[in-house]
């Protein structure tokens, strides 16, 4: 009993985890299989409890947790991608990225951000926008502010 409470804990922590991270336009990979993790390890323990004999009871027992680890990862998955603002493939699809394999920069999401604002192109909202889009894309201000005059200018920085 304790130990599936303890399970039910993790995945609510990890699930808090992976969603700070997907707001901030993280992968969470690791959270994501960790909540697959304790969603597996819950249904198991839930089966124990089952009748064996009846395929009914066992997938009585077994589904709420693996449609919960489901949902998360779903939610996550949308959250990302919408902080993103760009289709990005499943995480569970893609090889984890090396440290030179990654393409997705800061400052690429910051300017995608950007792409999507509604005050797109009004130099007058610059600084406010850039103050607005700068912590969701991992940049402080001024740098935030930089790559908004140069994409205003149409120059690269």
């Amino acid at each position: 009993m304790i130990e599936a409470l303890l399970l039910d804990l993790g995945m609510i922590v990890f699930t808090l985890l992976a969603l700070g991270l997907a707001r901030a336009g993280q992968p969470a990979r690791t959270e994501r299989a960790l909540i697959l993790a304790c969603a597996a390890a819950s249904a198991y323990m839930n089966v124990s409890a089952a009748d064996l004999a009846s395929p009914r009871s066992v997938t009585a027992y077994a589904v709420a947790p693996v449609a919960l680890a489901v949902v998360v990862d779903r939610v996550v998955a949308v959250i990302r991608r919408h902080v993103l603002a760009e289709q990005q493939p499943s995480a569970w699809t893609t090889p984890a990225p090396g440290p030179t394999a990654l393409s997705c920069t800061k400052k690429s999401v910051f300017l995608a951000l950007y792409r999507a604002h509604p005050h797109y192109g009004d130099r007058s909202q610059t600084s406010r926008v850039a103050a607005e889009l700068a912590p969701r894309a991992g940049l402080q201000a001024g740098t935030a502010r930089s790559y908004l005059y140069a994409e205003l200018d149409g120059r690269t920085p």
